[in-house]
């Protein structure tokens, strides 16, 4: 199963249980998981001094959490990616 798919899975299932708002599970996937599986690592978030690989989305995960697919642009260790 590809990481991606995986992850998927993972912030669906969150999100079904009604417990946590979206932008609760979205923090966890974007900045709690990274900053726990890479803890020398400063990744996990938009700060001075951080490595800047994120991605930039087409629509707002908030409102639905399936935008999560759609990916405008990649950016890695502060280039942008070719689609």
């Amino acid at each position: 199963i590809p990481t991606h798919a995986t992850i998927r899975s993972e912030a669906h299932y969150w999100f079904a249980l009604g417990d946590l708002p979206a932008d609760a599970v979205l923090q966890s996937l974007c900045e709690r998981t990274p900053r726990a599986i890479f803890p020398n690592r400063k990744i996990g978030k938009i700060e001075p001094k951080y490595e800047a690989s994120f991605l930039v989305l087409e629509d707002n995960p908030l409102n639905n959490l399936l935008k999560i697919r759609a990916v405008d642009f990649k950016v890695k260790n502060g280039v942008l990616l070719p689609k």
